[in-house]
């Protein structure tokens, strides 16, 4: 049988360069790469479909509903849901979504992602106050009202967005090979790149802190409810949605001010937990009752 030309350097190439056939040639090649390099495939499906979007975005100003820029991250979850699928088949799929519904935990920990990042940035707010910033007017508080609404919209969205794919499957993934606390951390800087668009929209550098701290206290949340992702996504979304309240009231140099005590405050908590817990960050494995199969290489040998 003739092989395309195609096909044909594709084999030849690949044979010289890794002494095997290349897993980049075919349909059924490219499943068998996602199969040896999971998250590998997923880690390149969040931020092809992130950094597409905000060049889009860029590149044609107005084309595309600035509301809708949220669309970009749910690339994270579908491409979780698209690994998941290829690599464990239904079985992985259905483990994947019992996760997300995870909602027996224990009332503390309710409290801990609904509490505990409002009360962050309260601190923060605090320590600004006490450093010289001027205390916000009565109207300044008006997010207060909004914080309800924007609590929902955050969780259907940038929420679900990215805690399906990076607390739903990457952690738990890298959690196979790494302690919960180490997982937590190639986590967090993986998750800072993929934050790069929005540092180049002009977030501020500090977020790169709170990105790689506050992936320590979502791990410490995940281990301790059995890897509910549903948790993570309050805790996500009660952190934006407290922004709403706190966000408003400086401007200027105390607004910059705000956001690096509010990092400060991240890293003792992030800090004090990894202390506190150590590197398994809980008595208890995550994943009891569905957990992922064995461990792959992230490189194979």
């Amino acid at each position: 049988m003739t092989l395309h030309p195609v096909r044909r350097y594709c084999l030849n190439h690949s044979r010289r360069l890794f002494n095997r056939p290349s897993l980049l040639c075919g349909r059924d090649n490219m499943i068998a790469f996602i199969k040896r390099y999971p998250l590998v495939a997923f880690f390149a499906i969040a931020y092809a479909t992130f950094f597409g979007g905000f060049a889009l975005l860029m590149a044609f100003p107005g084309a595309i509903p600035e509301d809708l820029w949220f669309l970009f991250i749910w690339g994270t979850a579908l491409g979780a849901l698209f690994v998941v699928a290829v690599t464990e088949g239904w079985a992985g799929v259905k483990a994947w979504a019992r996760r997300i519904v995870r909602w027996r935990v224990g009332l503390i920990w309710y409290a801990v992602a609904l509490g505990l990042t409002p009360l962050m940035r309260l601190a923060a707010y605090g320590l600004n106050l006490a450093l010289g910033a001027p205390a916000p007017p009565a109207e300044a508080w008006g997010g207060l009202a909004e914080a309800p609404a924007a609590f929902i919209f955050i969780f259907l969205t940038i929420g679900i967005g990215e805690e399906l794919g990076f607390r739903g499957y990457a952690l738990p993934k890298l959690m196979e090979r790494y302690s919960p606390l180490v997982a937590a951390l190639i986590l967090g800087v993986l998750r800072v790149i993929w934050h790069v668009p929005l540092f180049l929209a002009g977030d501020s550098l500090w977020v790169i802190l709170m990105v790689l701290f506050g992936d320590v206290i979502f791990a410490w949340v995940f281990v301790n409810t059995r890897g509910s992702v549903l948790l993570a996504l309050l805790l996500h979304s009660m952190f934006n949605a407290s922004g709403e309240i706190f966000f408003p009231l400086f401007d200027g140099a105390y607004a910059e001010q705000q956001t690096l005590l509010l990092a400060i405050v991240f890293a003792a908590v992030g800090t004090a937990i990894a202390v506190a817990a150590g590197p398994k960050l809980a008595r208890r494995r995550a994943e009891p009752a569905d957990a992922a199969p064995a461990a792959r290489p992230l490189i194979a040998k």
